[in-house]
């Protein structure tokens, strides 16, 4: 078993992968990878801010609701892979690895984090590559598995939205970032004196607002997809063929609903997770190969 940890800004979420179930993909074959989906990970999502109590609570239920032997499954773990762009996230799961994971264990399970134990694995062609965030560059390496030979698109719908570009070589080319729905409505707040704060829609809503909180309400349900659709034409532009564009993240169902059809080829809730996992195997081959 194999624990992937992405540590976001607004949660952390966690894959428990069984590692004998996994296809791995060929070194240097040119054929596309099919990724987590075929064998769904045991998959959980915790909100900041953190505790490793409050980790543990959950990492527990989300074992038991799989049904699943908590004992067996915690000496099973063969590794904890964290990818973060939040260090007090990460910081609160070393913390339940060490206060709560490994007091049930008969050893300490290893801790890799990457950007110090481990190396995302692809070439990084942008301006300063020191300043592209952990979570855009695993994105990245999944899609290069996936679609082997194709320029591809990722729209990530965070806390922000990015767009992240890899060329059909596998290299990350750069991308781009705009805010993400709650950010917005959050910042609308703190910005001016009168307007409230509201948790984005989760359904259809009318367009034309009748008070201030439901004129809120529709600008982000119906703005979202217009900057979707403008920045992703943008990027078209710069490819022939065109570029695969994929989605994930957890505001991806409320923004594509006003999207075009097709506008997204495939969605890969676990994206970023597989990037965790490749990551590991691609370090775990290398390491292999020079000893």
């Amino acid at each position: 078993m194999l624990v992937t940890v992405d540590c976001g800004n607004t949660r952390a979420t966690f894959a428990l992968i069984d590692l004998n179930a996994v296809t791995w993909p060929q070194k240097g074959a040119d054929q596309a990878w099919p990724g987590l989906e075929p064998r769904p990970p045991v998959f959980l999502s915790v909100a900041n801010p953190l505790t490793p109590e409050g980790v543990d609570v959950a990492w527990q239920q989300g074992i038991s609701q799989r049904e699943q032997e908590l004992e067996v499954v915690e000496q099973e773990v063969e590794a904890l892979v964290i990818g973060s762009v939040n260090p007090q996230a990460a910081q609160a799961v070393e913390g339940w690895v060490t206060t709560y994971l490994n007091a049930r264990r008969s050893k300490p399970v290893a801790v890799l984090r990457v950007g110090d134990n481990l190396e995302i694995p692809i070439i990084n062609r942008t301006a300063q590559p020191q300043q592209v965030g952990q979570d855009r560059l695993l994105n990245a390496l999944a899609c290069r598995f996936r679609y082997p030979s194709r320029a591809v698109v990722v729209v990530d719908f965070g806390t922000a939205i990015t767009f992240d570009i890899v060329g059909a070589d596998g290299a990350y080319l750069g991308g781009v970032i705009t805010p993400g729905v709650s950010m917005s409505l959050t910042a609308l707040h703190e910005r001016t004196a009168l307007l409230p704060v509201i948790e984005p829609p989760r359904e259809r809503v009318p367009a034309i607002g009748r008070d201030t909180r439901s004129a809120l309400l529709s600008g982000a349900y119906y703005g979202f997809p217009g900057l979707i659709e403008g920045v992703l034409r943008a990027l078209k532009r710069e490819f022939d063929p065109p570029p695969v564009v994929v989605s994930t993240g957890g505001d991806t169902k409320l923004i594509e609903a006003e999207l075009p059809p097709n506008t997204f080829e495939e969605r890969v809730p676990l994206l970023t997770h597989e990037g965790l996992l490749l990551t590991y195997h691609e370090n775990q081959r290398d390491r292999a190969s020079s000893t």
